[in-house]
Parts: structure tokens; sequence; C-alpha cells
């Protein structure tokens, strides 16, 4: 449990006990994901993302974000071995956070038509994989 800005919590849903405090203070989160196998926690404010233990609450990588953009939403691939970072540019960033670099920059998708239908805006990401995301790229590329 987290707020927009305050400590991040974990409490035992059956009776309402703190089990644990991951961080003491959070300044405008943006996104809180937990990965696939429930193993890694992934919290993003406007300017970093860091991803923590979920079992021993330790910071296992942190500061991961593209240099000079706003974060809005952040997604574990379906490996859960990296990132998908959306940001204010319009881009998507695939970020390697063992290797806490980026692994694939992903430009001018986010507000496109999606089979004419909707826009593919960054606060949709989850509800498409990874894969649809680098076909539509290829179809609207020059």
């Amino acid at each position: 449990m987290v707020s927009h800005n305050g400590p991040l919590k974990k409490y035992k849903l059956s009776d309402g006990t703190l089990e644990k405090v991951y961080i003491e203070d959070v300044d405008d989160m943006t996104s809180l994901k937990l990965s696939g196998d429930g193993k890694i926690i992934s919290l993003s404010t406007k300017q970093k993302v860091q991803c923590i233990d979920e079992a021993s609450g330790k910071t296992i990588a942190e500061n991961l974000s593209p240099e000079g953009v706003e974060i809005h939403e952040v997604a574990f691939t379906q490996n859960g071995k990296e990132l998908l970072i959306t940001s204010d540019d319009n881009t998507l960033h695939r970020w390697n956070f063992a290797a806490n670099k980026e692994a694939q920059k992903l430009t001018g998708i986010l507000n496109m038509p999606r089979q004419g239908r909707t826009q593919l805006r960054s606060e949709f990401l989850l509800g498409i994989s990874y894969g649809e995301i680098c076909s539509l790229q290829k179809q609207h590329s020059p």
C-alpha cells in the first residue's frame, strides 16, 4: 500500500497487520507494479524507477529512467527481466533493470490510432503486449 506521497507498506489482508515497510517516503508516485512471479516490485515517480526485492524489502535497482523525461507508467515484460517505461515525450523505453540500461526505445507510437478504434496511450500500456507494440511501430513507420 502506498499513497501518492508517503511510505510503501505491505499489510496482511486477513487482519490488517503491518508486515513490512519497503520505503519510508515516496514523493509523487506514478506507478506501482508487482512482477508476474511476485518477486519484484517496481515503484516509479515522475523522475525515476526503482526495483525492490519483495521478500527482503531491499532495493535491487534504482535510478532507472531515461534522462530528461517525465515517467508516466511502468510495467514488467512478460518474462519479468525488463521494464516497459512510458514517458511524456511519447516514447516507450524497454529497460533492462539488472544492467540499468535502456534495451530499446520505441518512439511516436503511444498516441497512434490502434486499428482505427482507439488511441494507444501510456495509461493503456498494460492492456496490450510488447509484440503488439512492436507490430504497431512497424505498421506506422515510413
